[in-house]
C-alpha cells in the first residue's frame, strides 16, 4: 500500500468549507466552523493534512479530557508558538492580540466532550472568536451539532460552516484502491468492500484494501473478483 493522502468526498467538502471560512474571515462575525461525524471517517487525518497544506495559516490542537479553561488557553498559545503566560487573563489577551494581528485558523479536535459539553470552555472559545474574528474549528464525533445547539444557541449562530463527515462511498473506495494499491475494483465490489468495512469507515477500508492487495499479488493473473474480496476479508476476521 502506498503512503498517500486520498482526497475523498469528505476531504473535498471539508477543504472547500475551510477555504470559504478563511477567505471571508475579515468581514464576518460567523467565523466558527463545526466538523462533525462518527469516529473512523477521517476527520483528524483530513484536518492534519489541511494544516500541512497551509503552513502559517492553520494550527491543530488536540483537546484533552483534563483541560481546565486556563490549560486550554495555554495549549492554544503553544499551538501558535506563543509562550504561555501565568494567568488566564494574560493568555486570553495574548491570544486576542496575536490573532487580531496575524489571523490563523485554529482547529480544536475532539472538542465535543472536552469543550462543547463544558460550558465555560465553549463560552471561552466563543469569546476568543468574538474578540478576534479569527476562524475557529470545533471537531466532534457525531454529537457535536446537537450539543452546540442545546448548550449555546449564541455559539450556534456564529457557525459559518458545518461539515458532516459521512461514510465512504463506493466511488471513494474505488479511488482509494487505485491510488493506494493500483487496484481497479468494479463498483459492486467497491460497495461490498465498503459495507464490510464498518459501513464506510476510512481506517477499516484502508486495512481491508491491504488484504485485497495482498490477495491480488498472490494471484497476479486474476482480476479482482467477489470471491477474492470475500476471501481476503474472511482471512482478516479469522473465519474459515
Amino acid at each position: 500500500m502506498r503512503d498517500l493522502f486520498v482526497r475523498t468526498d469528505n476531504v473535498m467538502r471539508a477543504a472547500a468549507a475551510l477555504e470559504e471560512l478563511w477567505q471571508g474571515r475579515a468581514s464576518s462575525d460567523t467565523n466558527l466552523c463545526l466538523v462533525d461525524g462518527k469516529t473512523g471517517y477521517g476527520k483528524t487525518e483530513t484536518l492534519e493534512w489541511y494544516v500541512t497544506q497551509h503552513p502559517g495559516r492553520a494550527v491543530y490542537v488536540r483537546c484533552l479530557d483534563s483541560w481546565s479553561v486556563p490549560w486550554m488557553l495555554r495549549d492554544i498559545c503553544r499551538g501558535l508558538n506563543l509562550p504561555p503566560r501565568g494567568t488566564t487573563e494574560g493568555n486570553l489577551l495574548q491570544l486576542r492580540d496575536e490573532l487580531k494581528a496575524r489571523p490563523r485558523l485554529v482547529i480544536l479536535d475532539d472538542a465535543d466532550d472536552y469543550v462543547i459539553a463544558r460550558g465555560h470552555h465553549l463560552n471561552t472559545v466563543r469569546d476568543l472568536h468574538d474578540l478576534t474574528h479569527s476562524p475557529i474549528v470545533l471537531v466532534g464525533e457525531g454529537k457535536a451539532r446537537d450539543l452546540v445547539y442545546r448548550r449555546s444557541p449564541r455559539t450556534w449562530r456564529r457557525m459559518g460552516q458545518v461539515v458532516v463527515f459521512e461514510p465512504l462511498s463506493a466511488p471513494d473506495v474505488q479511488v482509494m484502491a487505485k491510488e493506494l494499491a493500483d487496484l481497479e475494483i468494479p463498483h459492486p465490489l467497491a460497495e461490498r468492500l465498503r459495507q464490510m468495512s464498518l459501513s464506510g469507515s476510512f481506517g477499516e477500508v484502508v486495512v481491508n484494501l491491504g488484504k485485497v492487495e495482498a490477495m491480488a499479488k498472490a494471484n497476479p493473473d486474476k482480476e479482482i473478483t467477489e470471491k477474492m474480496v470475500e476471501m481476503a476479508l474472511k482471512h482478516r476476521r479469522g473465519t474459515k
